[in-house]
């Protein structure tokens, strides 16, 4: 087995990681998630890859704290969930990595709506001018102590032991950005930008993005920072019917609230996209409802 030097500067912990498979359907863009872990009993049967990750905070939110974090030659960020809607800090290992869960999946699927998006507009000759992003465990062998960026102590971890060998605590992690970044809109606002080109491709796309899925997907909280020459969507955020998305999702309300506030853009007519329209109820449903109550 080759040597492997686990040395860190002060203020760096050399951090084991197992990546998630992440795969979005081309068809449905339905996402799957599997966790190496779910099926490894023994620290051998782990792909583990060491990564550099910081002791300090880099950046923080209202619902996460992000780590510099260096990883496959690249420099990168770690991002962890304290806060979803309980209080600063009450988050658990088990809600850290179903909250981190629900992010990939819509870092995925706007991604494949994206491609669909520009699909779209090279058969409609519209010139509309990718965020990578992976899921990990830090995997902490048993008896060992988690990286301090974690907050965990080695005694919480007893009980999520995955065998007799390791633990994991989730991450998401992303290509390192300026901490400068452009809010194009929020959680219920939505406006239309006509006069900036980066905005106003955004308006369209979350205006696709409402057509394509059925109206069952609004793209909220939209905001990018510039990595190179590209502007990059991250921390994405959706209103879908269930209102189970993740932190922020507000269901049919923030969907219907998207359809009365959004105002097209030329390249919405440009693309010959249909104006937003609330979602029809026929009388069955209606009598349907009235019947349960």
């Amino acid at each position: 087995m080759p040597l492997q030097s686990s040395f860190a500067p002060a203020g760096i912990t050399a951090v084991n990681f197992v990546i998630a498979s992440v795969q979005v359907d081309e068809v449905t863009g339905k996402v799957e998630i599997e966790w190496p872990t779910s099926s490894a009993q023994n620290m051998a049967q782990l792909s583990l890859e060491q990564g550099s990750l910081s002791d300090e905070v880099f950046a923080q939110g209202k619902t996460q704290k992000v780590y510099t974090l260096t990883f496959r030659g690249q420099k990168m960020v770690a991002k962890q969930f304290f806060n979803v809607g309980e209080g600063p800090d009450t988050v658990d290992m088990n809600t850290n990595k179903d909250e981190l869960e629900k992010e990939a999946i819509c870092l995925a699927q706007t991604g494949y709506f994206y491609k669909c998006f520009l699909e779209l507009a090279e058969e409609r000759a519209v010139d509309m001018g990718d965020g990578n992003f992976l899921l990990a465990l830090e995997v902490i062998e048993s008896g060992a102590n988690p990286s301090s960026a974690s907050g965990l102590t080695s005694y919480e971890l007893q009980d999520q032991e995955l065998s007799a060998e390791y633990a994991a605590v989730a991450w998401l992690l992303e290509p390192r950005r300026q901490k400068q970044f452009k809010k194009w809109t929020g959680t219920c606002e939505h406006p239309s930008y006509n006069n900036n080109m980066v905005g106003n491709i955004l308006t369209c796309f979350a205006h696709f993005v409402d057509l394509h899925s059925k109206k069952s997907v609004v793209l909220a909280d939209i905001q990018t920072s510039v990595v190179g020459s590209k502007h990059v969507l991250f921390d994405m955020m959706f209103h879908t019917k269930n209102g189970k998305s993740g932190a922020g999702d507000h269901g049919q309300d923030g969907i219907d609230n998207y359809v009365k506030v959004h105002h097209c853009v030329d390249r919405c007519e440009t693309m010959r996209f249909e104006a937003p329209e609330p979602e029809k109820i026929s009388v069955k449903d209606s009598d349907s409802e009235d019947s349960e109550e």
